[in-house]
């Protein structure tokens, strides 16, 4: 076999120090407004394996994994103690600590598989085929780990031709017809 392989891997511990968020406050009207605040911190571990392997000639195969463990270690949620109407700490710094809960909107586990192949077909022209599956775990929509998005599963899928620069082709992108966020973000009214 002329096969060929190439494998690209990560192990991370990182910990993250002031870190931005956008807070919001209430004044004494109730109007509420958005500060970007350097605040707290987080540990964060993790795995990244990407792999390419050509086991014949025109056939590439692609696969991805990814694994990331982020807590917050010391961070008081300002939105928070606006939710629950109450604090960890006086005033003006009301807010409720989440130590230990997981990072928001970063989602545990994504994973991938790919493949694509191309061949001759006649003259100047070229035929080719693609597949590929993705999947991503539920994350958390915010720091206090009440709810989370779902996870999601895609597949995609493609048949075609090409002469140089033009080409055609019939595709299915998320065949499976997959519903959910890929990020939530929220904001204040």
């Amino acid at each position: 076999l002329n096969s060929k392989v190439q494998v690209n891997a990560a192990i991370f511990h990182q910990i993250w120090d002031d870190m931005q968020f956008p807070q919001v406050y209430q004044n004494s009207a109730g109007q509420t407004f958005s500060i970007v605040e350097n605040r707290g911190s987080a540990r964060i571990d993790g795995v990244q394996v990407d792999a390419l392997w050509t086991p014949i000639q025109d056939l590439r195969l692609r696969g991805t994994f990814f694994y990331n463990d982020g807590e917050y270690t010391n961070y008081c949620s300002g939105n928070f103690a606006l939710l629950m109407l109450r604090s960890d700490l006086p005033a003006p710094n009301n807010c409720i600590f989440v130590n230990g809960n997981s990072l928001e909107n970063v989602p545990a586990r994504t994973q991938s598989l790919s493949g694509d192949y191309e061949r001759h077909l006649t003259g100047d022209w070229e035929w080719f085929a693609r597949a590929s599956y993705q999947y991503q775990s539920r994350m958390w929509n915010e720091e206090w780990n009440w709810s989370w998005s779902q996870s999601l599963t895609t597949f995609t899928g493609g048949l075609g031709v090409r002469n140089g620069s033009f080409k055609a082709e019939l595709y299915c992108r998320n065949c499976s017809d997959e519903k959910g966020p890929g990020r939530i973000g929220r904001s204040t009214d």
